[in-house]
């Protein structure tokens, strides 16, 4: 009896090692694009020692490893992962873009024109109207607006981003407008702007722009949208850990107004971890902070209110 137990158990044991899942024959490598020749590169299995190689001569351990090239070009990235059963390997090709540099006397649209996919534009100084239509980087220092819509980004497009600019105005400008098109917009600052119409800071039609970390200061509408205005059935601008304060309108929304003179027409909109700080819809209408039309969809998450007059969120027709 002792014997046949035995047997028994070895060839449960060959069995069971059978069964057992052998390592990964190749490591993984997930990038995200930080900037046009910024990169952040991350491997597994994790856990294990990870050595990078970045084809431009530098070399790194970690995880998760951050890299910037200092020339545009095609680099090849090779990771080895060493782990306790040998060495698993992996390359990935990367595209580092050009960074273009324009000063308050240079032309910026001439600059966007002539740019590819993937390169970044570094701005200074008031330069009117963009029209972007590729994925590119417009990364500002400050605009000024004198006589000029500050920001126009036309066309059917979905990529293109606009980071670090300050855009202000003077009396019945739009600081920025978007038509058929939804670049994200990051880290800007939208000031002090007015319009006699809709949305002194964003007015966007069939646009999806998605807004991140921006603040919508001091902005105002005579007719509705303090800050932000959006029309249109395709439109969906998403906003994310953005900052709304002291903007109005004298009429319904005191930050944002999303409307339709049809409801079939009408937009939706997304606002994430937002904060909305004493904004007014004047003549105690609706919507001190935000309103939206009949029909119109709106996800709030996570957002704080205080002190917008005479109510937070308003969902009615407008007018």
């Amino acid at each position: 009896m002792r014997s046949v137990l035995l047997l028994l158990l070895v060839i449960g044991a060959v069995g069971l090692s059978g069964c057992i899942s052998t390592q990964p024959q190749m490591a993984v490598i997930n990038i995200e694009r930080e900037s046009a020749a910024s990169f952040t590169f991350k491997a597994s299995p994790v856990g294990a020692v990870c050595s990078w190689a970045f084809g431009d001569g530098v070399q790194t351990r970690g995880n998760t490893v951050a890299h910037t090239y200092d020339e545009p070009g095609e680099y090849t990235v090779n990771l080895n992962v060493h782990t306790d059963n040998g060495t698993l390997s992996n390359h990935i090709l990367v595209t580092a873009g050009r960074h273009w540099y324009v000063t308050m006397y240079g032309d910026l649209q001439a600059t966007i024109e002539s740019v590819t996919p993937g390169d970044t534009i570094f701005v200074e100084g008031d330069h009117g109207i963009i029209a972007l239509d590729k994925d590119i980087e417009v990364a500002g220092m400050e605009i000024d607006g004198r006589g000029a819509t500050l920001i126009r980004i036309s066309y059917n497009h979905a990529g293109g981003l606009l980071r670090g600019f300050t855009i202000t105005g003077d009396d019945n400008l739009q600081a920025m407008t978007l038509y058929h098109a939804s670049p994200t917009i990051r880290d800007c600052e939208i000031r002090g702007n007015s319009i006699s119409t809709y949305g002194a800071g964003v007015f966007a039609t069939e646009s999806s722009a998605a807004f991140e970390r921006c603040e919508f200061i001091d902005n105002r509408s005579h007719v509705g949208g303090g800050a932000v205005y959006a029309f249109g059935w395709s439109s969906f601008p998403r906003f994310k850990e953005c900052t709304f304060t002291g903007n109005r309108s004298d009429a319904c929304g005191g930050a944002i107004l999303i409307r339709s003179e049809k409801q079939s027409a009408c937009a939706a909109m997304e606002i994430d971890r937002c904060v909305f700080t004493g904004n007014t819809a004047q003549g105690n209408l609706v919507g001190g902070a935000v309103h939206i039309g009949v029909g119109c969809e709106a996800s709030i998450c996570d957002c704080q209110f205080n002190g917008n007059r005479p109510l937070d969120v308003v969902r009615d027709e407008c007018g």
